[in-house]
């Protein structure tokens, strides 16, 4: 339970983007979106907001301001932090397209960007999805997206890669892009585009590596109609396997039955047996399902009056994990 305001403190709240962060996030508003727990029980959010890190005790360790980053916080091995954000001002190629709003003076155009920090919150890269697509021969891919004008990409997942393996390597990374129904598999040392992965999943989240040559995509399954209104189906567990090319769904049928149609945000984590944890975040449910699809309990995030409260974003802590983490509790507790 941090200290609001002390992060409200560290924060440079004179900046454009941070200008109405207290009007918008106030202490009774500021939620952690995708917390990483590290293994001394640090947790690292952010609320849309800057980045933030605090320790067992709930202290404020620091806080990055550079940015309003956004939805996934994931860790690599040595404990760097990837997390989305945008820029403001653009970057500079970006600013050759796009300008500020001609009536607000505002900027107006989401440039999503990739962030790798180290454990002390400093960015060791940075660098706009924008850029990597024009400079990666996609330019055509941002401006013709004519319902997503101000945010043609919509970043949100980075999932680092921890291994070389046949189809990927250590220091890639997977980027879920919603508004492009697209996953890339990206090469920072060297600015590529390795993959493109479009086809059976359309505005999808949570990019996630299953083993060498497979990864697993959440579907969210939801088409814009001629209304521009967002239609959603049941959604789906997608696994794309580099080896064959090809795609496949997995606890189809358990989606259908228990209605599993969040059509914002949404995740699945596997763990070592083949069991998942499937968040559905706009229903407020999430569901604990065997390797087979059986579900095995649900949680339902509700209130006194039972009233639904979204999620945002659960976790698997590993059991690897939370076993140095009782050793921190008890020397606490000492």
């Amino acid at each position: 339970m941090p200290d609001i305001e002390k992060i409200y403190e560290k924060i440079d709240l004179s900046k454009d983007e941070f200008i109405n962060l207290k009007r918008d996030l106030g202490v009774n508003r500021f939620y952690m979106w995708h917390p990483s727990i590290t293994n001394m029980g640090e947790l690292i959010f952010q609320s849309s907001s800057p980045l933030v890190k605090i320790d067992f005790n709930s202290n404020v360790v620091w806080v990055n301001d550079e940015d309003t980053f956004h939805h996934s916080t994931n860790l690599d091995d040595e404990e760097n932090i990837y997390v989305p954000s945008q820029y403001r001002p653009y970057s500079k190629l970006v600013s050759n397209y796009v300008g500020l709003n001609n009536r607000t003076e505002k900027y107006n155009f989401s440039d999503d960007v990739i962030n790798i920090l180290d454990k002390n919150g400093k960015i060791l890269f940075s660098k706009s999805v924008t850029e990597i697509l024009i400079e990666n021969g996609h330019l055509n891919r941002i401006f013709s997206q004519q319902s997503h004008k101000t945010d043609p990409i919509h970043l949100n997942d980075i999932q680092p890669v921890l291994k070389d393996t046949k189809y990927f390597k250590k220091g890639d990374v997977f980027l879920s892009l919603r508004n492009l129904s697209m996953v890339i598999l990206y090469r920072p040392s060297t600015n590529k585009i390795i993959k493109i992965i479009e086809g059976e999943f359309y505005n999808q989240h949570d990019v996630d590596i299953i083993d060498d040559k497979r990864i697993s995509i959440f579907n969210n399954n939801v088409f814009l109609n001629y209304k521009n209104e967002r239609i959603v189906k049941n959604n789906e567990i997608i696994i794309y396997d580099f080896e064959t090319n090809s795609f496949s769904k997995k606890f189809e049928k358990t989606f259908v039955e228990n209605k599993i149609n969040t059509d914002e945000h949404g995740l699945v984590d596997f763990l070592q047996d083949g069991s998942a944890i499937v968040e559905d975040r706009n229903n407020g449910r999430i569901f604990y399902l065997s390797s087979e699809g059986e579900v095995i309990w649900i949680f339902n995030n509700l209130n006194s009056k039972k009233q639904i409260y979204n999620l945002w974003w659960s976790r698997i802590i590993s059991s690897e994990k939370s076993k140095e983490l009782r050793k921190i509790i008890k020397e606490i507790k000492k």
